[in-house]
This record gives structure tokens, sequence and C-alpha cells, in this order.
């Protein structure tokens, strides 16, 4: 196991952030850097989070929004993907403190990266689009359930809910589930029992 404590692991993300911010200071230009950070602050996230510390992992996703942003034209599929990513974690967070507004307003981020996606040329392309459009619909779908109806299209949450769910099947063959991928297909099959 390479890690052999959730405060290890923190411990270890903080270095690496840090070293990632000091290479970022030198090198403003480099993408990569961005890219690494923007996962790692991810990474941190989730692990303060399983500790308990909700405000510091929702600060920790703000911040990797705010790196991945500028990078999102490039339209390189990991940034897509770490953004969409944030997004959907910030709005559960959201919902879980009844700013549906605040959701609603994630889900349109999400949106406007999609133009970017379709003009890449990048391999990850499609899996890019399934994962920002699997994303909205999730976001969505906790929205309807959270009774904020008057907010969302249930019918257009459920249509892009079933569109994600085939571009994710064409666009991850070969690819292990992921807990997107698992989600999705969990609201998928809620939907064909008419449960959302």
């Amino acid at each position: 196991m390479l890690f052999r404590s959730n405060a290890r692991r923190q411990a270890l993300l903080r270095e690496t952030i840090q070293f990632l911010q000091q290479a970022i200071q030198r090198n403003p230009k480099s993408a990569l850097s961005k890219v690494y950070l923007a996962n790692s602050q991810i990474f941190l996230a989730d692990a303060v989070q399983s500790s308990g510390d909700r405000q510091s992992a929702k600060r920790l996703w703000q911040q990797s929004m705010l790196v991945a942003e500028p990078l999102l034209e490039s339209g390189q599929g990991v940034v897509m993907e770490l953004y969409a990513l944030a997004c959907r974690k910030l709005s559960v967070v959201a919902i879980e403190e009844g700013d549906f507004h605040k959701a609603a307003e994630l889900v349109a981020k999400l949106e406007a990266t999609m133009p970017a996606i379709a003009k890449s040329t990048n391999a990850r392309a499609k899996f890019s689009a399934a994962q920002v459009a699997a994303s909205q619909g999730l976001i969505n779908a906790r929205l309807i359930r959270a009774g904020a109806r008057p907010t969302v299209d249930r019918g257009k949450t459920v249509e892009l809910l079933r569109k994600s769910a085939g571009q994710w099947k064409e666009a991850s063959k070969g690819i292990k589930p992921t807990e997107v991928s698992i989600a999705l297909f969990k609201e998928v099959d809620k939907i064909g029992r008419a449960h959302v």
C-alpha cells in the first residue's frame, strides 16, 4: 500500500502541492505543472474530506477549478476531466448545504466547456465529453431529488444521462470503471425504474 494512513497521504500531497506551486512561480507558462497541481488539489480535497474536514475540501476543489479554468481552451482531455470532477464534488456540497443556485451555476460552467471539447482533436476528447456530460447529468439528478425541480428540467436530465451513458460506453472501451461511470450507470438504472 502506497499510503499507510490518511495523515501520511495528506502530508505527501501538501508537499507535492507546495513543490508544484514553486515550479509554477519559476515557470508560469508550464501547463503540465498546472495540470498536476489541479490533480493534486483534488486528491488532497478527497483526503481531507474523508477525515471530516469538508470546508478545507471545498476550498481545495475551488482552487483546483481556478487552476484548471484557464487551461480549458486547450481542449486537453485531462484538464476537462479534472474540472468536471471538481465541479461535481462542489455541487454535491452545495446541494447538501441547500444552495441549489450554486449547484446550477456549476452545471452551467460544465456546459460552457463543451464547445472546447467538441473542437478538440485530442485522443481523449470523446472520453472527456462523456465525463463532462455525465457530471452534468449527475448534478441535475441530485438537484431534482433535493427538490429543485423548478431549476432543473427532468426530461432534459433523463436525456442527458442516457446520452452520456451511451457516450461513456463508446469512449471507455478497455478503461476500468471509475467513480463517475459507476454513479452514472446507477443513475441510468434508476431512470429505467423511474426513480429520478
